[in-house]
């Protein structure tokens, strides 16, 4: 229990500062509206993606809040706050209720987000400057979408080097990816294949090299190995 703790607080702190690297990086590039220079396309909600996914629920909410507060201690501008807070939050709790569901892929609960992101951006904006920024919604949806779809892209690549290298504080499996190996081969009717005979279901018959016919239980038991009974 400690060690899982002490886990999840050194992931957590690591999320954090590449969570601050990456909102500091992006608020060197130029505005996507210029009539709302505190809208930006939201490339934090990746590394948010990866600390809810590898990490946990809460201490994903942590780090958003903490990312969104350090950041704007920073740039020296609170007021970046009202923009960042509102569209982290929603952002991230609709990639949290997606992934529940259990439907939708990595590049899919990202790039939602990037869309929740600048929609909620732009309801704070119209609050702000007027609802006359509204028209810029659909270049906004467009953008935070191609920009989830990249960043998730990443994202899913990074959870599989993650998962394989046991950088994870979760019990269950972030990323599965059963082996070839791992599944039982079947034929081409659908039935597993015995592993002592040369492609015979089990539950069937199979004819090995001498052309004699060695019949197999219905009870699934390929009896391999057995003595065949009595002579």
């Amino acid at each position: 229990m400690k060690k899982s703790a002490t886990k999840k607080i050194a992931l957590s702190g690591l999320f954090l500062a590449l969570a601050l690297i990456v909102s500091l990086l992006e608020n060197l590039l130029p505005p996507i509206v210029p009539a709302l220079p505190y809208a930006r396309l939201g490339l934090g909600n990746v590394v948010l993606l990866m600390c809810f996914l590898l990490v946990g629920v809460g201490e994903g909410y942590c780090v958003l809040l903490l990312k969104c507060l350090l950041a704007a201690v920073f740039a020296g501008n609170f007021s970046s706050l009202v923009w960042s807070v509102p569209a982290g939050l929603v952002a991230y709790t609709l990639m949290c209720l997606l992934h529940r569901t259990r439907l939708f892929s990595t590049v899919a609960l990202s790039a939602a987000g990037g869309m929740a992101h600048n929609a909620v951006q732009m309801a704070v904006g119209a609050g702000v400057a007027g609802s006359a920024v509204v028209v810029y919604l659909p270049y906004m949806l467009v953008a935070g979408g191609v920009a989830g779809i990249a960043t998730g892209v990443v994202c899913h690549f990074v959870l599989a080097v993650a998962e394989r290298g046991n950088l994870t504080a979760k019990n269950n499996d972030v990323y599965v990816r059963v082996p070839r190996d791992a599944a039982p081969p079947y034929s081409r009717d659908g039935n597993p294949v015995c592993d002592a005979g040369e492609g015979a279901p089990v539950g069937g018959n199979r004819t090995d090299n001498h052309g004699s016919v060695d019949n197999h239980g219905s009870d699934g038991n390929c009896g391999c190995g057995d003595d065949g009974g009595e002579d």
